[in-house]
């Protein structure tokens, strides 16, 4: 399957976010906006990982814990949460973070794939980018939403 980010120029531009103490990116063509956080109302017989569902300018939007997601240890304290909207194919949803960084520029060959990405728990990782002294891991849209096997 091709990726999101083959599409895109040399010069990726990324936004930046926190879960725990690591740095995820997204590219910043698939983000609508980013949003305080707010409490999703709930909803039943969902995945694990879905918070809930929120209205935003009229739209009902599905939010995802973007760490249950992973499965990786986020701060459920965090009090600069955020909700980054994506846009993914059709659809639009919102991602609980525990703080967004920055914008950022990364060039493809800063980029590296993931080693044994075999493995159908990281299908939706594109790689590891090198950005001044951090690593930072870059998220495929469209599978980080539609993969069923996270």
């Amino acid at each position: 399957m091709e990726s999101f980010y083959d599409y895109c120029d040399e010069n990726l531009q990324l936004v930046t976010f926190r879960l725990g103490v690591e740095e995820y990116a997204l590219p910043i063509l698939s983000v609508q906006e980013i949003i305080q956080y707010k409490l999703p109302k709930k909803l039943p017989s969902m995945p694990k990982y879905v918070e809930g569902m929120i209205s935003l300018r009229g739209s009902v939007l599905p939010v995802f814990n973007t760490g249950k997601r992973l499965h990786i240890d986020t701060n459920d304290d965090a009090s600069d949460k955020k909700i980054i909207i994506l846009q993914a194919e059709a659809d639009c949803i919102g991602l609980v973070v525990d703080s967004v960084s920055e914008v950022i520029y990364l060039s493809k060959s800063e980029i590296e794939a993931v080693p044994l990405n075999n493995n159908d728990d990281i299908n939706c990782i594109y790689g590891v980018g090198k950005y001044q002294d951090k690593l930072i891991v870059l998220i495929e849209p469209d599978k980080f939403i539609y993969d069923s096997n996270l």
